[in-house]
């Protein structure tokens, strides 16, 4: 079953893409008005949570979703699986001054923050629905006048929300593993370190 996240079958494809990390865009702003603040529309907030993400500002993020142990979870994992790839690319570029920038790839967040321009979200009331993965809609709530990401409900159950964390956590644990090698000299060639990812990968079927 695919996530409400939806980023497992690109993340290979942004290892081995070869392309320099992306510039983070602004996150949608808050507009003046006579009585103080405009708020926020839905595809603002998601950007916001999706650069918060890349910027590995959990408290940031968490502050885009309705704030539940569910969600702290899923931001928490998600900030760490965005830090691996960042961790990557930065070590990359020092180990392999030439071609280390074939290791930079873009962030998961980032990747999946260009989808907001593409794919429009749908407003119902005081639901709004993002269907990035038709099969798994991330879904948005207004708490008090204010739209929320609604993670728990953007799941089919709390121990999907978990598995997928599970995962997520997985790939980021072994990207920061092979990133620490690079750092430490591990590695004589950015072939290598892409085989090994591939093997790391493979070995536990992601």
């Amino acid at each position: 079953m695919r996530t409400a996240y939806s980023l497992l079958p690109v993340l290979f494809t942004l290892l081995f893409a070869g392309c320099r990390d992306q510039q983070m865009p602004s996150p949608g702003a808050q507009l003046s008005t006579s009585n103080g603040t405009q708020l926020l529309k839905p595809e603002e907030v998601l950007e916001k949570f999706y650069q918060s993400l890349a910027e590995s500002n959990e408290n940031a993020a968490l502050a885009c979703t309705t704030g539940d142990q569910l969600s702290r979870e899923f931001v928490e994992s998600q900030v760490r699986l965005n830090s691996a790839f960042v961790l990557m690319g930065r070590n990359a570029i020092e180990r392999f001054p030439e071609d280390g920038i074939r290791l930079q790839s873009p962030l998961p967040a980032l990747a999946a923050m260009k989808k907001i321009k593409e794919i429009p979200v749908a407003i119902a009331g005081e639901t709004a629905t993002w269907p990035s993965n038709p099969s798994a809609p991330l879904k948005l709530i207004q708490v008090n006048g204010v739209w929320k990401l609604d993670l728990a409900k953007s799941f089919p159950s709390p121990e999907t929300l978990r598995k997928s964390n599970g995962t997520y956590d997985t790939i980021a644990g072994y990207l920061t593993d092979v990133a620490n090698d690079v750092a430490a000299g591990k590695y004589a060639s950015v072939e290598l370190v892409q085989q090994e990812v591939k093997r790391r990968g493979q070995a536990v079927g992601r």
